[in-house]
């Protein structure tokens, strides 16, 4: 809480080693994709739920990793926030990042219209290419925890920064 935006994204880039110039280039890039622009100077608690919530992901993809986990990232949004969450989600997907969302939010899984896979007690209980959140089983059928939007097309580079290793992920 007391460092700025620009400050929180930069971190997961000090962290690594990347240098001051390249930190400067990068994130001004990455907040632009979360749309942030703007906000650089600002700390966390003159933010919004939603804002908060897009300098995480920010956080999260300066590196630009090969695939993104996003844990119920809407379960303490409104509506809005929540969707404008799920449109930052896709628009990272469609740049080539594999997108892993775990959401109990049924409106969600059936709009977005991607793969489902249905996790029973840490099991998987059913995976479709297009599913829906299921509440025909009753109550202690098992629900959606997670949907696996693949990748469209190979991410364009629009910021410069290291490389990820992912060794024993596949695409």
């Amino acid at each position: 809480p007391n460092k700025t935006v620009f400050e929180n994204v930069a971190f997961a880039l000090e962290i690594v080693g990347v240098g001051k110039k390249e930190i400067q280039h990068t994130v001004p890039k990455v907040l632009d994709i979360v749309n942030l622009k703007g906000k650089e100077n600002n700390m966390p608690m003159q933010l919004s739920g939603g804002e908060r919530q897009r300098v995480a992901i920010a956080r999260a993809i300066v590196r630009q990793p090969r695939i993104l986990i996003a844990d119920e990232p809407t379960g303490n949004l409104d509506p809005k926030h929540s969707w404008e969450i799920i449109r930052l989600l896709e628009k990272i997907n469609k740049y080539g990042t594999t997108v892993l969302l775990t959401t109990h939010n049924a409106e969600i899984v059936n709009k977005l219209k991607r793969r489902v896979i249905t996790l029973d007690h840490g099991k998987v209980a059913s995976d479709k290419a297009s599913g829906t959140y299921d509440l025909d089983g009753g109550a202690n059928a098992p629900q959606p925890a997670a949907t696996a939007p693949k990748a469209a097309r190979p991410m364009p580079r629009p910021v410069a920064a290291p490389k990820v290793s992912a060794k024993g992920t596949k695409k």
